[in-house]
């Protein structure tokens, strides 16, 4: 099956990852660093991958991916969703927080086709939105522009005034029962568990991740 070309794939990296002390990016997830995992993932399955950065830790160089960085930067995952936003050659894109390395491909490519006229697509998880594994079309680059300079960096701020489609937990459960999608790394027992996640993966063969 061919990589999706109609819309393009951000990876925002970067974080204070104040928990863990260290960048997350090069920590070893199994056999590979989680940038490398995460960048993986999204290779697999777009045409342009864009790794949106705001610092000068080391990235991934056996990828091939175009790199954003933040404008102004310290302005946190809205600032670095505004400078893929801005880099991307298509008109909407899939945009995830590089520690998440377990993307579904049957869950994105769900999303991208719930309404593609619509400003966000994002999903509902227990009561939370979750604006950082989440749809955005280019009409929201003024919108977020225009909330960043009213020094407001909270993302789901700017759904207000945005056409955002909220996809419920449910229907996101059909495509992802364990909702495996949103496990996000922010401490060491992330850390420990994502690699037990992978050695089940393979031992069972998941199509996941």
């Amino acid at each position: 099956m061919g990589k999706i070309n109609n819309i393009s794939g951000i990876l925002l990296a970067g974080g204070k990852s104040s928990r863990i002390g260290r960048d997350k990016g090069s920590l070893m997830v199994g056999e590979i660093s989680l940038a490398e995992r995460s960048l993986l993932n999204m290779n697999q399955l777009f045409d342009e991958v864009i790794y949106v950065t705001n610092d000068q830790a080391p990235h991934p160089a056996s990828q091939e991916f175009k790199i954003a960085r933040d404008e102004v930067p310290h302005l946190g995952p809205l600032g670095g969703i505004l400078a893929g936003l801005k880099s991307m050659q298509s008109k909407r894109a899939f945009i995830v927080a590089y520690d998440m390395p377990f993307v579904s491909p049957e869950l994105v490519k769900y999303l991208i086709q719930i309404d593609v006229e619509a400003d966000v697509v994002v999903p509902e998880i227990d009561g939370k939105l979750e604006p950082l594994h989440a749809v955005y079309g280019d009409q929201c680059i003024d919108l977020i522009s225009t909330q960043l300079s009213n020094h407001d960096s909270k993302i789901i701020n700017f759904y207000k005034k945005a056409s955002a489609i909220h996809v419920p937990e449910e229907q996101i459960k059909k495509i992802d029962p364990d909702l495996r999608s949103f496990f996000n790394i922010n401490t060491w027992d992330d850390v420990r568990e994502a690699i037990l996640m992978i050695g089940k993966e393979k031992a069972g063969g998941s199509k996941n991740g």
